[in-house]
């Protein structure tokens, strides 16, 4: 079965490639007006989700002010990218 599903799914490799040849990295995220999906803080890492051309991507994020908590469904500002670029930190929207 491993066989034919490789055979099967061979044609669907190129037109993948094709549909987003930049990836998810080169999107505009930061400045991005979004909701949390979970609570989060200024040292636990939350998800937010955004809504880009119509399509929901979600996001590591994190607190950028000290001794915040954003709960759950608040709409929040993207603010900028981590030194690490592995997650994004926000603020309470206002």
């Amino acid at each position: 079965s491993l066989f034919i599903m490789k055979f099967v799914t061979y044609p669907l490799k190129s037109i993948m490639k094709k549909m987003n040849p930049k990836g998810v990295e080169n999107l505009e995220i930061v400045g991005r007006v979004g909701n949390s999906t979970t609570k989060i803080t200024s040292t636990k890492l939350g998800q937010v989700q955004l809504v880009l051309d119509e399509s929901p991507i979600k996001i590591y994020a994190m607190c950028v002010n000290k001794d915040q908590i954003i709960e759950e469904n608040t709409e929040v500002l993207v603010i900028k990218k981590s030194a690490d670029s592995k997650y994004y930190l926000i603020d309470i929207n206002h």
